[in-house]
């Protein structure tokens, strides 16, 4: 989870994808089983809900 921590604490929004252990969803993170469902208008969706 370092790269999420990393990201976090420049004040990115993240998407994480569980890979070695579980990542929780919380405040600017969204967690998502696969790279697969990540697009263009999912990451729309992401940075609208920051608004």
């Amino acid at each position: 989870m370092t790269g999420v921590t990393a990201a976090e604490a420049a004040g990115c929004r993240v998407v994480a994808v569980p890979s070695v252990g579980p990542i929780t969803p919380a405040a600017r993170r969204t967690v998502v089983p696969t790279l697969e469902i990540v697009d263009l208008p999912f990451l729309h969706g992401v940075m609208t809900e920051m608004r």
